[in-house]
């Protein structure tokens, strides 16, 4: 992501608010940074520096991956009680009938 400066920004913290969205789902992500090395002068180009703070983005990675953990964790249970209530119980083996009872 690229973010353009205006070129009459000064030095200083500012509050940054992007927004990425598709047809089902949307989120906000909000962060301050910080500029450097901007003066307010004539059109004098200077390199600047950007400060981010990736708390936000760790915390979505982290919901993300625990949701996944979660879901995989779900199938392979659903898998199992499927095939345990498919399963043909074994026939008992009766003995007695046809065989010598000496008691």
């Amino acid at each position: 992501m690229y973010l353009t400066i205006p070129s009459d920004a000064v030095s200083g913290i500012y509050n940054l608010e992007v927004e990425a969205y598709n047809y089902d789902a949307s989120t906000i992500a909000k962060k301050q940074i910080t500029l450097s090395g901007i003066e307010a002068e004539d059109d004098v180009e200077d390199d600047v520096e950007v400060i981010d703070d990736v708390d936000g983005e760790t915390r979505n990675n982290t919901a993300l991956i625990l949701t996944i953990v979660l879901a995989i964790i779900f199938i392979v249970l659903l898998i199992i009680l499927i095939v345990l209530i498919t399963k043909k119980p074994s026939e008992v083996e009766e003995f007695g009938e046809g065989e010598t009872n000496y008691y």
